[in-house]
């Protein structure tokens, strides 16, 4: 856990940059672009992409942009993350 007590999904995020083909000095934009294509990539669109996309851009540190993450409980997260990373590496 970090000092603010959030869980740190380090490992997750290396597989997922690696799965997405992203480059150590991607910004934001150019990572998020990449997700996305990513997901596409694994037929993984329209309802079952916007799921994945807020908790993957956790993981990757991108922050929750809509705050669809806001309200769910630590745990729940936890279970949904490791879904959606098990989901693209499958």
């Amino acid at each position: 856990c970090s000092p603010l007590g959030e869980q740190s999904f380090g490992a997750l995020g290396a597989v997922v940059r690696s799965a997405a083909g992203m480059m150590q000095n991607d910004n934001g934009e150019e990572m998020r672009g990449k997700l996305a294509g990513l997901l596409d990539d694994l037929g993984l669109q329209g309802e079952e992409a916007k799921r994945l996309m807020p908790l993957l851009y956790h993981v990757l540190g991108l922050g929750d942009p809509d705050a669809t993450l806001q309200h769910v409980e630590p745990e729940q997260l936890r279970r949904q993350i490791l879904y959606a990373v098990r989901t693209i590496i499958e």
